[in-house]
């Protein structure tokens, strides 16, 4: 495994909840404030979630848009080679002229 692989792991998010708790429970063991705790743990759990999602949701957009890119690219490489060979009227597609 990789420094990339590992650092993908470390901000996972069933990683950061995990971390969210120990930390959590740590900090009550060692006398802090529960309602604080709470608090605390609330947005630390909703800013994971939403930072999680936004990522998730990118990482996706952007893959369609990479696929999306490709076809373009693929009909243009089509086009092309189909003004190459002269069969651009679909009547005509075997190629012979009137």
């Amino acid at each position: 495994m990789n420094w990339k692989e590992k650092f993908k792991n470390l901000l996972s998010r069933k990683f950061l909840l995990a971390l969210i708790g120990a930390v959590s429970g740590l900090a009550i063991a060692l006398g802090a404030d529960a309602g604080f705790v709470q608090v605390l743990v609330g947005a630390a759990t909703a800013l994971v979630s939403v930072v999680c999602y936004i990522v998730a949701e990118g990482k996706i957009d952007s893959e369609a848009v990479t696929l999306a890119s490709d076809f373009v690219q693929q009909v243009i490489l089509a086009v092309e080679a189909a003004k190459e060979t002269g069969t651009d009227d679909p009547e005509n597609a075997s190629g012979e002229s009137e």
